[in-house]
């Protein structure tokens, strides 16, 4: 049985004040990081990320910022009945509740995006995180006046067993980038399922390189009934928006999507976490197509357990 939010920590985690060592980041993170705070900071960009029910894995996703030290926004779903509000204030300063009526995300994202009060919105999902390599492509887009909404590359993770993160080749990134980053008052709003809650304006909008890619971790923070019950959802709002997608949220259902169809994501930041979610949700997880040996990188020495 997977354990409530905050039975895997003892308390928030202080950032290192160490340069990483990642080869695609440009400039060093201590420097990188005081500029996405300052930004931060002035009301110029807001992270916000929504949830619902996500009480089981939170503070593993919010322990990924905590540790890289960047403030998010966190806003609960007025419809969530479990404890998902309290782990939140565990791990971050900025908690809010906002009401959706709406059974998807897309049905709140005007709403979220208002009232973030920023004049830029990076929305990521309580099971996704963007790599270092994203973070530095965000500090350097929010200061063109011209680009209105960015799009990121999203693998499609899995954990290992042995606790290492590894991508799908069987769902291309590029038929999954993400309009993350964007203007809330320079885009037109959708609801939409299935879209960034606005449309992007192609001759305002820029598709991010690879390395400024982010990670999806549906597959190894949910099981197969809760996953199972989200197409059913996106099913009961819009018909058939569930059921054409049953291949993406159900691999275990398509008899072509084994092992050999992954491949191990180089990226020392995701380490801890995906450690994290080894141990506490052993079930979710599948064998590694090969025995790749863990980087040593300064990022296994700050949420080392």
């Amino acid at each position: 049985m997977p354990q409530a939010c905050g039975a895997f920590k003892t308390k928030r985690i202080t950032p290192l004040e160490t340069d990483l060592d990642v080869t695609d980041m440009q400039g060093d993170w201590p420097a990188l990081r005081q500029r996405l705070r300052q930004a931060i900071d002035s009301g110029q960009l807001r992270i916000v990320v929504p949830t619902m029910n996500s009480e089981t894995f939170l503070d593993i996703t919010l322990s990924y910022y905590a540790a890289i030290g960047i403030p998010v926004t966190v806003l609960v779903d007025s419809k969530s009945s479990d404890a998902t509000a309290v782990c939140a204030r565990q791990w971050a300063d900025d908690v809010r509740h906002i009401d959706n009526s709406s059974s998807v995300v897309e049905g709140m994202i005007e709403r979220l995006s208002r009232q973030a009060n920023a004049q830029w919105v990076l929305r990521l999902d309580d099971d996704e995180l963007p790599a270092l390599g994203m973070l530095a492509e965000v500090a350097r887009l929010i200061e063109l006046d011209h680009v209105h909404a960015v799009g990121f590359v999203r693998k499609q993770c899995a954990v290992s067993t042995d606790g290492l993160l590894i991508a799908s080749q069987a769902h291309r990134e590029t038929d999954h980038r993400q309009w993350r980053l964007y203007r809330p008052d320079r885009v037109q709003y959708t609801q939409s399922v299935h879209t960034a809650g606005f449309e992007p304006v192609a001759k305002h909008s820029f598709a991010a390189p690879a390395q400024a890619f982010m990670t999806h971790l549906d597959w190894s923070l949910h099981d197969y009934t809760s996953r199972l019950a989200k197409v059913e959802r996106y099913d009961a709002h819009t018909a058939g928006k569930g059921a054409m997608w049953r291949r993406f949220y159900l691999p275990e259902d398509d008899p072509d999507h084994d092992a050999n169809q992954f491949v191990p994501v180089t990226a020392p930041e995701f380490e801890a976490v995906c450690r994290q979610i080894a141990a506490r949700f052993p079930g979710n997880c599948m064998t590694a197509p090969d025995a790749r040996p863990r980087s040593k990188s300064w990022w296994s020495r700050i949420l080392g357990r």
